[in-house]
């Protein structure tokens, strides 16, 4: 760089009243001084002032050179960048809950995408609602955040909001102060200068918005950041419906479990019905009408079922009994329901003062 401007100072190269005006980016200024230096050279040219058409065209050379030096430079930040996306995206892969994903989500987006602040909001009909935020040195819970956690936001017309859900495409805000936000969250709590806001699609349409940017105090807002939460919010909706499709797997699971744990039961007991025919207990009862129980009439229940009865006696409840025995809470309801038939009891405490009595 220090070439470029002793070559454009040798050159007496006149440069623009304010550069700053139509250099907002390192790249924009080499394009600029460029174009100043082909325009002074051409010129140049045209005169008889050979000797600075030379220093010009020197200039312009290492012009070109830093050109193509920042744009190697460029790629190669570009290309860590999305690997580094792409990485974040392979572990939440892992996730196997919206829970679990929901609650890392927005903490990967920021490392991997390259950001201070992330917002994962959800979309329901014409309102957003804030609901996972991770922040940079700050305790979400305790921040700025928190208030806006759940509340619901109109997605008003011309917003950034609106043209992400609308177009289902990111939308980049430079300046917060020029562009139409709602400024309550963005502004003044957030007090955000520029963002990008990226949906995330599920089954064809929007289920949530990711909002990022960096810091209050952070760089301004570019294509490129644009274009990384981009890749990242289309590779969380395959992931989210991926986590949906194995929760649904996992209830039907459970559901075809339980019942076959509950046919299994059953089985059990119509071939115990099938074997033994001695009396129930309700047949039977006390001077005080209260049911008569002994030994015997436990061995009549099945092993399972004996030890769901041993569980009980102990004060375990369904659930615990239910991961003691490796079941499902639903297969240790049908257990207790044989139970209480085949000894003829309303409730668990008959039977735990049944199994007391008759010393079992």
């Amino acid at each position: 760089m220090t070439a470029v401007v002793s070559a454009i100072n040798d050159a007496e190269v006149r440069l623009p009243d304010d550069p700053g005006a139509s250099m907002t980016h390192a790249s924009e200024a080499v394009s600029t001084l460029m174009r100043v230096c082909s325009d002074a050279q051409s010129s140049a040219c045209s005169g008889d002032d050979g000797r600075r058409g030379e220093q010009i065209g020197a200039a312009v050379a290492e012009l070109q050179q830093l050109a193509t030096e920042m744009l190697l430079g460029q790629m190669s930040q570009w290309t860590a960048r999305m690997s580094d996306c792409a990485a974040a995206l392979h572990a939440l892969r892992g996730a196997s809950t919206l829970d679990e994903l929901s609650d890392r989500l927005c903490a990967d987006a920021a490392r991997g995408c390259g950001f201070s602040r992330v917002v994962l909001s959800r979309v329901d009909h014409d309102h957003w609602a804030p609901w996972k935020a991770y922040l940079e040195g700050a305790d979400v819970h305790s921040s700025w955040f928190a208030e806006w956690t759940g509340r619901a936001i109109p997605i008003e017309p011309d917003t950034p909001e609106r043209r992400s859900v609308t177009a289902s495409r990111p939308t980049m805000v430079v300046d917060t102060s020029r562009d139409r936000v709602f400024r309550p969250i963005i502004v003044e709590s957030g007090r955000s200068r520029g963002y990008v806001v990226s949906p995330v699609n599920v089954g064809g349409s929007t289920a949530g918005l990711l909002h990022a940017d960096h810091s209050s105090d952070g760089a301004t807002i570019t294509s490129d950041d644009r274009d990384v939460l981009w890749a990242f919010s289309v590779g969380v909706g395959y992931v989210l419906e991926r986590v949906q499709l194995v929760d649904q797997v996992r209830r039907h699971h459970d559901s075809l479990k339980e019942l076959l744990d509950d046919a299994a039961v059953r089985i059990d007991e119509l071939c115990d019905s099938g074997i033994r025919l001695t009396s129930t207990v309700s047949d039977r009862a006390d001077a005080d009408g209260e049911p008569v129980t002994s030994p015997a009439e436990f061995d009549r229940l099945t092993l399972r079922e004996r030890d769901v009865v041993r569980l009980m006696i102990s004060g375990a409840s369904n659930t615990e009994i239910a991961d003691r025995l490796i079941i499902a809470p639903g297969t240790v309801k049908s257990h207790v329901k044989q139970i209480l038939r085949k000894l003829g009891m309303c409730n668990r405490s008959q039977v735990i003062a049944a199994a007391a009595a008759a010393d079992w």
